[in-house]
């Protein structure tokens, strides 16, 4: 029910059935928390959008789907103008998904966080 009122844009519905959501399965869990963050982000509350990210990623570390709540958390970071948190959680991606997808260009946003001001 979360993903379908996220879908339709029902940010504060989805939240409250994603929140909601408990299961002994750690990776769709990390999901479910990856999601509120979309939510979040969606209505323009970015802190609590990077907050849900960084649970996601620390939720079930698997190569998947970890470099990319790592990346949405990065560019939220970037969003909320803190860039040596943006650079940290791209650097994350680097050192410890190298062979993810996204690591193939992480250089870039780790160098745009870097000499941001």
């Amino acid at each position: 029910a979360g993903v379908s009122y996220l879908k339709l844009k029902n940010y504060e519905s989805a939240i409250d059935y994603l929140s909601a959501f408990k299961s002994n399965d750690l990776l769709l869990e990390a999901e479910s928390r990856s999601l509120i963050g979309d939510a979040f982000a969606d209505i323009n509350q970015l802190d609590d959008a990077l907050n849900y990210y960084e649970i996601a990623a620390q939720t079930k570390p698997n190569e998947a789907m970890t470099p990319l709540y790592l990346m949405k958390a990065g560019q939220t970071a970037m969003a909320l103008e803190d860039f040596s948190k943006a650079q940290a959680l791209f650097t994350e991606i680097k050192v410890t998904y190298p062979k993810s997808d996204l690591a193939s260009n992480i250089d870039m946003y780790i160098n745009k966080a870097k000499y941001s001001k």
